[in-house]
């Protein structure tokens, strides 16, 4: 898809603002089989913005787990229609909630519970 190409070779090609950022998660969102946690993925390990979290079920086991917090995944139809800071369910998905919670911090803490979950890493319990 020539579409995509053309985005890959933007993001190299530049420092990506939050803003354009945004925008290139939804034009992403908007191709088939390409998921949030895919893009989010993409964008927090291609560009400068931390805060994309890659919401797996590693994340999601994490936050119910160590934080006893129910959140769900994202839901592909919001993810293109709203940033996660304008989204209605924003304390519902665990990306929304997690990006307003933990800020540029956001995109590493998934890190660090993909690693733990994957037993790469061990991290304390907060309880």
């Amino acid at each position: 898809d020539k579409d995509l190409v053309d985005i890959v070779k933007y993001i190299v090609r530049n420092n990506i603002r939050e803003s354009d950022a945004w925008n290139i998660r939804r034009k992403l969102l908007e191709k088939p089989f390409i998921g949030p946690k895919t893009v989010d993925a993409f964008l927090l390990f291609t560009t400068q913005n931390s805060f994309f979290t890659p919401s797996d079920r590693h994340y999601l086991l994490y936050v119910r787990t160590f934080l006893e917090l129910r959140k769900y995944p994202p839901v592909k139809k919001y993810c293109t229609s709203y940033t996660c800071y304008s989204c209605p369910l924003q304390e519902r998905c665990v990306s929304g909630w997690s990006i307003r919670v933990f800020g540029r911090l956001s995109g590493w803490i998934q890190t660090l519970s993909y690693l733990h979950g994957r037993r790469i890493v061990k991290l304390p319990s907060l309880k």
